[in-house]
């Protein structure tokens, strides 16, 4: 994400924000989800969720807990 993309969205401590969820994919054989929120993609480790069933194409509800250094 560049510096002028990271400006445009704001996430809020506390908030919750809707995301699609888009795929699940293996990294270093380490799955995750791959979540998308207004064209920003986003990834979220799939064993802290593996009894939520979430299905490709379904929009969840995610509430920010914390953002990074970096402002993710």
């Amino acid at each position: 994400m560049t510096q002028n993309s990271a400006n445009k969205r704001k996430f809020i401590v506390g908030q919750s924000y809707p995301f699609i969820v888009r795929n699940k994919v293996s990294i270093d054989d380490n799955e995750q989800y791959i979540l998308e929120h207004e064209g920003f993609k986003f990834m979220l480790e799939a064993l802290n969720y593996t009894n939520y069933n979430f299905k490709t194409g379904v929009t969840i509800q995610c509430k920010i807990d914390k953002i990074n250094c970096a402002g993710k």
